[in-house]
């Protein structure tokens, strides 16, 4: 499935994808804006379970993936493909975990050409990025290691730390996770 052009905004949803939920497909939005979407549970602005998402020149903000909700912006889970996000703006979006981004059983995902900021979550993990905006997630869920996906040419930008635990991920600053 391809999006382009849009503006999702504005949607509710109980369980997956506040502005948009995809299953089992390759989906791909481009020169797009999702934006001012809730959930209570995966997705704020997109959910993607299955397939791959390639995520294009579009802009994610202001978002929620409200009570023990993840992935504020975008929740990226059991994919079966590389993932791609280029281009993009992921800002002010709010979750209990992975306020702009979170990930959990997928294969690999390419931040390029982006800029991640501000960002929140309640809760953060060893593994989320000063901000608490983004979860690595593992290459391959059984080999028990946490992988970080390349940010190339874009910004994971520092926010107010996440309440109730210090962030310890690795992060080194603009261009690189």
């Amino acid at each position: 499935a391809t999006i382009r052009g849009c503006t999702i905004a504005d949607n509710t949803a109980v369980q997956l994808g506040g502005g948009l939920a995809s299953s089992n497909n390759a989906l791909t939005i481009d020169r797009s804006v999702i934006s001012g979407n809730t959930v209570r549970g995966l997705g704020g602005g997109i959910n993607q379970s299955g397939g791959s998402l390639t995520l294009t020149n579009s802009t994610v903000r202001e978002n929620r993936a409200e009570g023990t909700g993840r992935g504020g912006g975008v929740c990226i889970a059991s994919t079966t493909a590389p993932s791609m996000i280029r281009g993009c703006t992921i800002a002010n979006n709010s979750a209990f975990e992975g306020g702009g981004l979170r990930g959990f059983e997928s294969t690999a995902v390419t931040i390029q050409n982006s800029t991640i900021s501000g960002n929140s979550a309640v809760r953060a993990s060893r593994w989320a990025s000063p901000d608490a905006g983004w979860r690595p997630w593992p290459a391959r869920p059984s080999c028990g290691r946490k992988v970080y996906p390349p940010v190339r040419h874009g910004a994971i930008a520092r926010a107010p730390p996440a309440r109730g635990a210090a962030s310890r991920g690795r992060w080194r600053g603009p261009g690189r996770a």
